[in-house]
């Protein structure tokens, strides 16, 4: 009848994006089940479980963290999800293989075993946790609005596959190594002691890294310039392989030289102040965000589409709560 209401067109979800999606999802679920399968054969399924509760802990709040800097003008759910996933599955799994090649090769050329995680693990770590933000990037472009944007992408693809280095640390070099020397008593110490260092105190590191690519990635999604759409995220990427490999050198220098204080310098004179100063850029893009919607909202007043009291709720965070 006349009164019923007008039906939107449904949009097709055409073959080639189901085929896509269909891939994608693929994907991501064998390499989760490589990665299961892979670490459970290593370390045994008691040690699994114990480390994946215990790689489990920090991540709510890291994620938190990035969708508190996504707040203004929030990304969609399943892009979240997909680079969170991404990193956790795809970018762990190729960096496993990868890195297990590598330190075979480079023991048969009888080199030092350090330079798989000096110079090969940074490689091929940044490179895959950055390849899921890419390719957000290249075929959803209007889902990036700037480097907050780069920094929300790649800081989830980071956390996720922080998290799943982190099973296999906490599970097989802290609960199954202690529980083969000595029992379960110091398994249990083990993974206390390695969450600590490495979630409360070095958890920040993988983010770290990859915001470099992501301020990358967030320049280029903002220019017009062909050239810096090209050398922003690759100087970012460069960047953020020069700073994991440093990270993994510090504790080599200290164990060759026995000098454990290159690692403490390096990590309060090096990592602690770029970690400070990526916290400092991305709540200044944050507020700058808040701004920009201050400064833009007037103009709807002008066309008479808001009233002042509108453009004042609607401009802080705080102020649309109360509203």
């Amino acid at each position: 009848g006349p009164g019923a209401a007008i039906r939107m067109p449904l949009r097709r979800l055409g073959w080639r994006r189901f085929l896509v999606l269909a891939g994608l999802v693929l994907l991501i679920a064998a390499c989760a089940v490589f990665m299961v399968y892979t670490i459970g054969e290593n370390i045994g399924v008691q040690a699994l479980l114990i480390g994946t509760v215990a790689a489990l802990l920090p991540v709510p709040v890291l994620v938190a963290c990035f969708l508190w800097l996504d707040r203004y003008e929030p990304e969609p759910l399943k892009y979240l999800i997909f680079c969170f996933t991404w990193g956790a599955f795809v970018a762990t799994a190729a960096s496993l293989t990868v890195n297990d090649f590598a330190a075979g090769q480079i023991a048969h050329a009888k080199l030092p075993a350090a330079l798989t995680g000096v110079l090969v693990a940074p490689f091929v770590e940044e490179s895959t946790k950055a390849l899921g933000p890419i390719l957000l990037l290249v075929f959803r472009r209007r889902e990036w609005s700037g480097i907050t944007d780069g920094l929300v992408y790649c800081g989830l693809s980071a956390v996720g596959f922080a998290m799943v280095e982190n099973i296999l640390y906490l599970g097989g070099y802290g609960f199954a190594t202690g529980v083969d020397r000595y029992g379960p008593a110091t398994g249990a110490q083990q993974v206390i002691a390695i969450f600590i260092v490495r979630i409360l105190l070095f958890g920040f590191a993988h983010p770290l890294f990859t915001s470099m690519t992501g301020v990358g990635l967030g320049i280029a999604a903002r220019t017009a310039d062909r050239r810096v759409r090209v050398l922003a995220p690759v100087a970012g990427l460069l960047v953020a392989m020069m700073l994991h490999g440093t990270w993994n050198l510090l504790p080599t220098l200290s164990q060759a030289t026995n000098q454990p204080l290159i690692m403490l310098y390096g990590f309060i004179g090096l990592m602690v102040p770029i970690f400070f100063g990526m916290v400092g850029l991305a709540v200044w893009l944050r507020a700058w965000e808040g701004r920009l919607t201050e400064r833009r909202l007037p103009d709807y007043v002008r066309a008479g589409w808001l009233t002042p009291p509108e453009v004042a709720a609607l401009s802080s965070l705080g102020r649309r709560h109360a509203a």
